[in-house]
């Protein structure tokens, strides 16, 4: 994932994706979650309740990203999809971006700040009780 990152910013991306693999079924029952993760990982039922029990609670995986994709579509809406967000990004990205590759403290202070926006906006929503997005 780093090694990710340094390329991104070695070709002066102006932004980076990471593709964390991380299912959230926010609109599946749990019945169907436990089919989708035996065929996929060839787990009994019983290995992968207790892998879906380990996780933690959807609620909280959502609060962790930036972005959600809805794939349960086709394979054209969801590209559509991303094309919308990696344009918006792009778009957010203004010409900050070139100060942060051409000044590394600063893109690294940028990051750092994100993250502690990020991580208070989390806290706020857990201690208020509210919805996770």
């Amino acid at each position: 994932m780093y090694r990710g990152v340094l390329r991104c910013w070695l070709r002066g991306e102006r932004v980076c994706v990471l593709d964390v693999p991380l299912l959230i079924e926010t609109k599946l029952s749990a019945e169907i979650q436990l089919l989708r993760l035996m065929q996929r990982d060839g787990l009994t039922r019983d290995n992968a309740r207790a892998r879906l029990q380990a996780q933690l609670p959807i609620t909280e995986k959502l609060d962790y990203a930036d972005v959600v994709l809805d794939n349960s579509g086709t394979q054209a809406e969801l590209e559509v999809h991303v094309d919308e967000i990696a344009r918006r990004w792009c778009l957010e990205a203004g010409w900050s971006w070139r100060l942060k590759w051409l000044i590394p403290p600063v893109g690294l202070f940028a990051a750092i700040w994100t993250l502690i926006v990020m991580r208070a906006r989390r806290s706020r929503r857990k201690a208020e009780g509210g919805p996770s997005r």
